[in-house]
This record gives C-alpha cells, sequence and structure tokens, in this order.
C-alpha cells in the first residue's frame, strides 16, 4: 500500500512539471457553445410559418404568415415572397369559393389588400402582376352605378361592403409607397376614390404626410382626391363621413380642394334624400344614412361652406319623419347646447325630462370636461363628478365613474404625485381596469423612481390574479412582462410564466363578452398609455402584444421560446414565438450592418 501511494504521487508530480503549457490550458473549462443565432432565427421563422400554415382558422393563419414575410424580408427576401405567394393562394381559394358568405368574402379581400401592401414594398414589379391578376380573375371588380344597387333589401351592404374593399386595395397600397414613389402613390390614390367610394385608409396616409411634415405633398393628396370627388356622388352610408373626416382632419386644407369635398358632400346629401323617399327602401339604410349626414358632414358644411348650412339642413328634414323617433331624439343629443357656461348647461341638461337624449348630453359635457387641462381643471374635475351622478343608465353610470376616477389618476401623475395615484387606482370598479391603471401609473414611475414603478407593477400583478381568467388577463400579464424587460429580465421571465398560466386557464373565446362601452368618449388616458374601457380582446388570438416584449429574447431567446411554446392557443403561441425570433434576427441583421467590410488586400 505504501507503494503504491509513492508510485502515485510521483505519476501526478511528473504531470504538474512535465505537461506542456498547451496541454494544461486545455484542461480549463470550454466557453458556451457559439450559437449561429441568424441562421437560428430564420430557421425557427420559416417553422413557425409551416406551423401556421396548418391552423384552420384562415385569417388568424394568414396574419403570421403577413408578419413572418415581414420579418423575414431584410434578411431571406425570396421565402418573404414565397410566404406571401402562400398567403395569396390560400386567399384566393377561401374567398372565392361558391358559398362563401359576403362577410368571409369581405374579410378575405381586406387580408388580400394588406397581402399586396407589403409585396409592394419587397418587391414591388412582382406585387403589380399579382394585383393584376386578382383584378383580372374579376375578384375585386365591382360595380359602382346607382342602378347595380337594390335599396329595398338588406343585400345593399354586401354590395357596398364589396365596393369599399375594392377601394381599400389601391389605397392600402398607396400607403405602403406614399414615401418611396409618391407620384405611383397618388395615380393609385385617385384609382381608390374612383366611383365615390372614399377609403378610409386615405386619413392614414394624410396623417402620416402631415406628420412627417410633407405640406406639399398633402396638398397635392388632397387636391387629387379633391378633383375625382368633385364628378363623384356617393350613397353608401360610409363615405361621406370619411370623406368629412378627411376634411376636416387638416384645417390647412387647400380651399380648392375644400371646395369639392363640399361640393361632393351636398350632391351626396341631395342624391341620398331622393333615394330615401321612394318607397320599400330599407329602414336601416334610412336610419344609418340620416345618422351620418347629422353628423361630420354637417359640421364640415357648418365650417367651410356656412352659407350652405340652411339647404343642407331642409334636405335632411325631408327625411325625418322616416327616421324613429329615439333615433332623432339622440342625434339632438349632440346639437349645440343652448349654454356655453358648463355649470349652466349642467342645469339645463338635468331638466331635460327624455332620459336617453339626457345621458347623450351628459356624456359629451363630461368628455368635455375631462378634456380641460387649464389651470381650473380641479373645478372641471368636480363638475364632472356632479354630472356623472345624474346618469339615468347604470351602466352609463359606473363606466363614467371609472373613466372619471383614472382621469383623476392621471392629474396626480402628471404633479408627479405617485403614491396618491397608486391609492386613487383601488376605487375603480374593475379590477381588470384597476390594473391596467396601474401598469399605467407604473411606466410613469418608473422614469422617475424605479422602486415605485415596481411597487405599482406588484400592485397590477396581484389585481390580476384575483380577477376571473380572462383574454384581457393574460394581455395585461404579457403587458406588465414588457415593462419589466428592461431593467429586471429576472422577473419578467416570472411575469412571462404568470402570462402564460393565465393564457392556458382562460377559455380560448369570451364565453361572456363583456358590454361594450355606451356612448362615445370612453377613451382613457393615464401618461403615455391609453386605452378603451369595456373594450377588451374577446379571443386569445385577438390578444395585443407590446413590441417591447421581444426584448426577454435578446436576453435569452431559448428560455423565453420555451417558456410561450407552452401557449396551448395555437395562433397566440405562434405569435409570441415569432415576435422573439424576430427580435434575434433584428439584432443579428443590425449587428452584421455594424461591422466594417474588410479591405480587400493589395500585392505590390
Amino acid at each position: 500500500m505504501q507503494t503504491k501511494k509513492i508510485l502515485s504521487l510521483a505519476i501526478l508530480i511528473s504531470l504538474v512539471f512535465c505537461c506542456s503549457p498547451s496541454l494544461c490550458r486545455g484542461q480549463k473549462k470550454k466557453p458556451a457553445a457559439d450559437y449561429d443565432y441568424y441562421a437560428l432565427a430564420t430557421s425557427s421563422i420559416t417553422e413557425i410559418a409551416r406551423d401556421a400554415s396548418k391552423l384552420p382558422d384562415i385569417p388568424q393563419r394568414l396574419r403570421i404568415l403577413i408578419d413572418a414575410a415581414k420579418i423575414l424580408a431584410p434578411a431571406n427576401q425570396p421565402e418573404a415572397v414565397r410566404l406571401l405567394d402562400v398567403a395569396l393562394a390560400d386567399l384566393k381559394e377561401w374567398g372565392s369559393s361558391d358559398n362563401t358568405s359576403w362577410r368571409q368574402r369581405n374579410i378575405a379581400a381586406t387580408l388580400r389588400n394588406e397581402v399586396l401592401a407589403l409585396y409592394m414594398l419587397i418587391d414591388s414589379e412582382k406585387a403589380l402582376v399579382r394585383d393584376k391578376e386578382f383584378q383580372s380573375s374579376g375578384e375585386s371588380s365591382v360595380n359602382n352605378t346607382p342602378k347595380a344597387l337594390n335599396f329595398k333589401s338588406e343585400s345593399w351592404r354586401t354590395q357596398f361592403n364589396d365596393q369599399r374593399t375594392a377601394a381599400d386595395q389601391p389605397a392600402k397600397v398607396a400607403l405602403s409607397l406614399i414615401d418611396s414613389d409618391p407620384e405611383k402613390a397618388l395615380g393609385l390614390v385617385v384609382q381608390s376614390v374612383q366611383g365615390g367610394i372614399v377609403s378610409s385608409v386615405l386619413f392614414d396616409i394624410q396623417e402620416k404626410l402631415i406628420k412627417n411634415g410633407n405640406r406639399a405633398l398633402v396638398d397635392r393628396l388632397e387636391n387629387r382626391i379633391g378633383q375625382v370627388l368633385t364628378t363623384s356622388v356617393a350613397l353608401d352610408p360610409s363615405s361621406p363621413d370619411y370623406a368629412a373626416i378627411l376634411g376636416l382632419a387638416d384645417r390647412d386644407m387647400p380651399q380648392s380642394a375644400k371646395n369639392s369635398f363640399v361640393s361632393f358632400l351636398m350632391r351626396s346629401l341631395q342624391a341620398w334624400v331622393i333615394v330615401a323617399k321612394e318607397p320599400g327602401v330599407d329602414s336601416f339604410y334610412i336610419t344609418r344614412g340620416f345618422t351620418t349626414f347629422s353628423g361630420s358632414p354637417r359640421v364640415l358644411i357648418s365650417q367651410y361652406a356656412p352659407d350652405q348650412l340652411l339647404e343642407f339642413d331642409l334636405l335632411l328634414d325631408q327625411t325625418a319623419p322616416l327616421v324613429p323617433e329615439k333615433t332623432r331624439a339622440r342625434i339632438q343629443g349632440f346639437q349645440p347646447e343652448p349654454s356655453s357656461d358648463p355649470k349652466d348647461r349642467l342645469a339645463d341638461i338635468l331638466k331635460d325630462p327624455v332620459a336617453d337624449r339626457r345621458d347623450l348630453r351628459l356624456i359629451r359635457l363630461v368628455s368635455e370636461l375631462l378634456k380641460n387641462e387649464s389651470e381650473d381643471s380641479q373645478k372641471s374635475s368636480d363638475l364632472a363628478a356632479e354630472a356623472v351622478s345624474g346618469f339615468s343608465d347604470e351602466d352609463v353610470k359606473s363606466a363614467y365613474t371609472d373613466r372619471l376616477t383614472i382621469a383623476r389618476v392621471n392629474a396626480f401623475v402628471k404633479q408627479k404625485k405617485i403614491i396618491e395615484a397608486q391609492q386613487l387606482t383601488g376605487s375603480i370598479s374593475s379590477q381588470e381596469a384597476r390594473a391596467w391603471a396601474l401598469l399605467a401609473v407604473a411606466s410613469v414611475a418608473a422614469k422617475e423612481d424605479k422602486v415605485l414603478g415596481f411597487e405599482s407593477i406588484t400592485k397590477a400583478l396581484k389585481a390580476l390574479d384575483g380577477s376571473s381568467p380572462t383574454p384581457y388577463k393574460a394581455e395585461l400579464a404579457l403587458l406588465a412582462t414588457a415593462m419589466l424587460v428592461k431593467n429586471d429580465p429576472r422577473r419578467a421571465f416570472e411575469t412571462l410564466l404568470a402570462a402564460v398560466k393565465y393564457a392556458n386557464s382562460s377559455e380560448s373565446k369570451h364565453s361572456a363578452r363583456t358590454k361594450p362601452p355606451v356612448g362615445f368618449g370612453l377613451e382613457a388616458r393615464i401618461g403615455e398609455s391609453q386605452t378603451r374601457l369595456g373594450v377588451v380582446p374577446s379571443s386569445l388570438s385577438d390578444i395585443r402584444i407590446e413590441p417591447s416584449l421581444s426584448g426577454l429574447a435578446v436576453t435569452d431567446w431559448f428560455r423565453a421560446d420555451q417558456i410561450v411554446s407552452t401557449v396551448r392557443e395555437p395562433s397566440l403561441r405562434l405569435v409570441l414565438r415569432l415576435q422573439f425570433a424576430g427580435a434575434v434576427l433584428a439584432k443579428e441583421l443590425k449587428s452584421k450592418q455594424s461591422q466594417p467590410v474588410p479591405k480587400s488586400s493589395v500585392n505590390n
């Protein structure tokens, strides 16, 4: 035994003194594997797109394919184009079968417009070919002549929906091209407005140009739209409203364009009155048109052509007997108030004997009071509280009580009274609305005091934990995760696990939908966060995901992907995985682009 010990010691000493330096260094711990994240991310996105192609819900499938193509385009353009071609093929089959409902056809056309708009950014020449293929097949052709419309049955809705989706198609492509090729975009805008159909997408184009400060191009856009509208008439209930909103959105609109909008609205009203007075016309068409013309179009006429307002009102009055009394009373609730002083207005409103009209007038007054950010905002808030107590409808009263509380929370936040703001959120009736408010407070508090920010998030998660499992609960937990990513990744992963738990414990679709908000103006804001009270996702596939959530993948992609892979709802699982893989790919692309190009060696 003693001899063996001496021999072992001798061998050990010889290894220490005789082994080469390189061999000794080799005994140290090896570094972690150096992964090719670029290749892994592109491969993962392709795999996610392949799995999305198996989803039975076609709209869900196509939205994921569109997002995957958008993410892949900078790294792998051919694969992005292939995904868009797959999406178009699915749309062609899904939206053109013989038994396709008008709603399905409408959704298919809307999605096709989104695909073509993205296609135009990736490969404009091929996109134009695809667009012509759809037009030649007759899928996007519509008849804009009034003779083709049947106003004596509900079929007018289907016909106008078809026209609207056809108008949206060139408008969405124009939106994607307005920066890179404004001439082609303006041509597509003119194509969109042909036939008097005004697409809501035109407002997005106008807003984008105004934000970019491109006044010259805004003027050209509005003049081109006005030139087409001058010779057009709209019989659908939506186009006059969209046209008026477009006209009112830009007070600096050229006078020639303003005149064209006024002319379009006046002639459209005249044509609509003729149709509405015909016997047998669908009553909902009459009510819808009367409501539309009584709103934004009338406001535009009163501001841009006050001398024609009397003629406008006389025309509209011709159809008033055809509209239900209750509808007329509701519309009257939005007419100018007899007094401009808020206190006198409130006293007059509370004397109104018609409950529905009184509530509508109170809604407008409360909304205006809560927008008051002057020095006497406290007085406005107190008067708003008095007005809220006068609501007849208990649901409306509850909704506006919460909105008033959130407005007061926002006032505390502006004064940097974070603790008071946190305390006040406790009086919000809905646990989910309370959680949203606390997260909104946290987003502001984190900039001033990270401890208070984390505390507010903790309280929000506690409020969520006590609420019933719903898709909105999962959405708010994902929002909390996104807020924690930058400063506390460990806790962000923990919250992501909780969000997945909430998603898996809630029904895929909400069995008891939250009652939609009543009236208008239920938008609530705290700091830079905003929401609409009562408007919640009806299913897990409708959950909105904050882009900043993807930062979690940059910290540890494998762990983030592993967690969200346990989400049972297929579309939500794929959307989350896609967002994480996209973040990693974007990081790798940025890294590749920042690397200096190696100089070629020159042999002398």
